[in-house]
């Protein structure tokens, strides 16, 4: 292990006490004792082709254990996702963690026929990652496999979805990054806190989680890559810290015209998390944004930004009118009513029937929790304002 924040080989043993371990400068904890030679020639035996070598490095540092990372995958040309790795696969564990009893699933798809894509971890049932262990130039490549979102999901995503993370295990380790500095609804840092009640050590807990952090995104590295896919990292990353400065450096890089969050490019997705010194930054470099840039705006945007979307092409909609008179934020609601006025004919029915069917979502949501079956992340104070708002909100007359 390379860098000030090495560790000496009497601290990861001492870490290996504590069930964490350490691969390709990323921690693992809950990690499980290596895996013997033995179970990793039965495993090679099920599979197409030789375990590449960094993946029989891994086992033979830990069969299996917990990540909490951050890794946005890029499935195909217009969909970027945030992906959950927080579980590698080991033997003998019960249920979903099994790797033999994933490797048997795949088996079953395919009978008669050895292992192409290898499963490794991933997150429940609904996100996989794999080790290609078949023949030919791809042997080692890592890829993700998506289940994609539920029905009645909204937001801008893909569905089921196979898209490749790394050409090596080690590389999609390296993809594992932290956006920004962990606070205090860390599972990590919560798990070291653990630990060194437990008896791991104050000061070795500090050090593991100085390591821990080093994965945050190095925006000025990564903007002196002069790797394109590399600086589009930096900007995503750049957006969710609603750092405008950066944004502006980076914006001479990238093109800002490619999807960085599900469909949405960097200034949709900006407007839609509510990041406005960061839309604010993108305006100035000239930005675009697509016509239906709006259907996530974030209700709290003001006016003038909206105005500013508006006039660079995005389409007024009647369900922003709704989300925006929501939130409370009549002023740029009656902007988007008067916008979508001066184009359609059919404002007030359609308004009517959207307003009524979320001030009946908003009734049936506090219903539910005061019965104790729904929560809201802000407190059932919030949904009671969303529906006073609702109620108090008139179209304006011109």
């Amino acid at each position: 292990m390379r860098g000030k924040l090495a560790f000496t080989d009497r601290e990861l043993a001492t870490l290996r006490e504590h069930g964490v371990a350490i691969f390709a400068d990323r921690v693992i904890f809950d990690a499980q004792p290596p895996m013997s030679d033995a179970a990793i020639e039965q495993i090679a035996a099920q599979c197409a082709g030789p375990l590449p070598e960094a993946l029989v490095a891994l086992w033979r540092t830990t069969a299996g254990g917990s990540l909490d990372y951050d890794l946005s995958v890029r499935f195909g040309d217009d969909h970027v996702e945030a992906l959950s790795w927080t579980e590698l696969y080991y033997h003998r564990s019960d249920g979903v963690l099994d790797l033999q009893g994933w490797i048997d699933h795949e088996l079953e798809q395919t009978p008669g026929k050895k292992l192409l894509a290898l499963p490794i971890g991933g997150f429940e049932h609904v996100e996989r990652i794999y080790v290609f262990v078949g023949p030919g130039a791809s042997r080692g490549a890592v890829f993700a496999w998506s289940e994609g979102p539920p029905p009645a999901w909204t937001k801008p995503t893909h569905g089921e979805s196979v898209a490749r993370i790394a050409d090596d295990l080690r590389g999609a380790f390296a993809a594992l990054t932290l956006t920004e500095k962990p606070g205090a609804d860390s599972v990590f840092l919560e798990h070291v806190e653990g630990l060194v009640e437990a008896g791991l050590g104050r000061e070795l807990g500090k050090k593991l989680v100085a390591f821990y952090q080093g994965a945050v995104s190095d925006l000025k590295a990564l903007r002196k890559s002069g790797d394109p896919k590399l600086a589009l990292r930096a900007l995503t990353a750049a957006i969710k810290r609603d750092d405008a400065a950066s944004i502006r450096q980076l914006a001479r890089q990238v093109p800002l015209d490619r999807p960085i969050a599900g469909p949405a490019i960097p200034l949709e997705f900006a407007v839609s998390v509510g990041f406005f010194a960061a839309a604010d930054a993108l305006l100035e470099a000239g930005a675009p944004i697509n016509a239906a840039g709006l259907t996530y705006l974030h209700e709290a945007a003001s006016p003038k930004l909206v105005q500013a979307l508006l006039d660079r092409g995005a389409e007024p909609l009647i369900q922003t009118i709704v989300n925006c008179a929501r939130g409370g934020n009549r002023a740029t609601a009656d902007l988007v009513s008067r916008a979508y006025a001066a184009r359609h004919k059919d404002l007030v029915p359609l308004f009517r029937k959207a307003h009524a069917a979320e001030l009946a979502q908003q009734r049936e949501n506090l219903k539910m929790s005061k019965k104790g079956t729904f929560s809201h992340y802000a407190g059932e104070g919030a949904i009671e304002r969303n529906i006073r708002n609702l109620e108090t909100y008139k179209l304006p007359s011109k």
